[in-house]
């Protein structure tokens, strides 16, 4: 009788301590979603949970280009530096920020900034390069403010795509239709 109440002690604690390693583990190592579109293939990895920057784009309304690059209406537009993990696809993360940023207007040592996007419902779906052409697929809907609004919200995609290598020239289309086109009603 006592080799069974010894064994019985000895599997008691083996699940005890295989339980606290199965604990242990869930809640130490991080588990980083695999993502599957590639921004550009000579980008080199970092190392998982490392920081980068890139900046998302808003609007300084009546600067005159005077702090970021001037567009239509007397506007400049701004870049704003936000803070992600190290990713493969910068692109969709840095898109991924303005378009869920539902914010209409935010203070930054610019001034007070404008989101023009605010208040569509717009999803990243897809990229593709084309020749020396990227072209970046959203999804959903705009709602704009007015004319002005136009060449805000062409800025802001525009150059919130532009600071990555290889994004000179970039079209945006939006339920497969080009943006300009969508804007402007056709």
């Amino acid at each position: 009788m006592k080799n069974v109440s010894i064994s019985t002690y000895v599997v008691f604690i083996g699940m005890v301590i295989f339980s606290i390693c199965i604990v242990w583990i869930y809640f130490t190592v991080d588990v980083v979603p695999y993502e599957d579109v590639p921004f550009d293939k000579n980008t080199a990895l970092h190392a998982l949970n490392e920081k980068n920057i890139v900046k998302v784009f808003y609007i300084l309304v009546n600067d005159n280009g005077n702090k970021g690059k001037q567009i239509g209406c007397g506007d400049s537009v701004v870049g704003v530096n936000k803070e992600i993990l190290a990713t493969t696809t910068p692109l969709m993360a840095a898109l991924g920020i303005l378009l869920s940023d539902k914010n209409e207007t935010a203070t930054s040592s610019y001034g007070e900034l404008r989101n023009s996007l605010h208040a569509s419902n717009l999803k990243f779906k897809s990229i593709a390069v084309k020749g020396d052409v990227t072209e970046v697929q959203l999804s959903g809907s705009f709602s704009a403010g007015g004319v002005c609004d136009d060449p805000r919200i062409i800025a802001q995609l525009e150059e919130t795509a532009k600071q990555f290598d290889n994004m000179e020239n970039v079209k945006f289309y939006v339920n497969g239709k080009l943006l300009e086109d969508v804007l402007s009603g056709k």
